[in-house]
């Protein structure tokens, strides 16, 4: 009697632990999911430039510090991008962002109203970086340039003057 009393506590206390990660599992995802932390319907992305403060290709996530200028006041974006390994696949690299340069940048804004973003696309020196949702911008696929491929990157788009 006593065993099987302590067998089927072992199969509550089992049902409780299965539980308890189910419902943590959700937290994991929400974590991941971009509409947790920022708007993602097409009406809601921003456009602007600024200048580049900070970059930092991580993982999971990298950041890009972007001194803003609009109507005599300067404000700080913190714009949030994909991995590291996500990005320099599609052509970023360590070097491309260096502080003071001139970026132009396309996001979805983030649902706090805080100046931050998610990065869809940035534009720097004449080429366009896609981050995510390229789709969105018409492109459909990397285009190799001459100076992309000497560089060992992959240019998603080139702007013309």
């Amino acid at each position: 009697m006593k065993l099987l009393l302590i067998i089927m506590t072992f199969q509550k206390f089992k049902m409780c632990i299965a539980a308890l990660m189910l419902l943590c599992s959700n937290l994991v995802v929400a974590h991941h999911a971009m509409e947790v932390h920022y708007l993602t319907d097409d009406e809601s992305i921003i456009v602007k430039q600024g200048l580049v403060k900070n970059f930092s290709l991580l993982d999971p996530h990298s950041y890009l510090v972007v001194t803003v200028e609009e109507q005599s006041e300067t404000t700080d974006w913190v714009l949030e991008g994909r991995s590291r390994v996500m990005l320099t696949r599609s052509g970023w690299r360590f070097d491309m962002l260096k502080p003071g340069a001139t970026v132009h940048f396309t996001v979805y804004p983030a649902r706090s109203g805080e100046p931050a973003g998610r990065i869809l696309s940035i534009e720097v020196n004449g080429e366009i970086y896609c981050s995510d949702r390229c789709d969105l911008l018409g492109i459909e696929t990397p285009e190799l340039s001459d100076s992309a491929l000497t560089k060992n990157t992959i240019v998603v788009s080139s702007l013309s003057d």
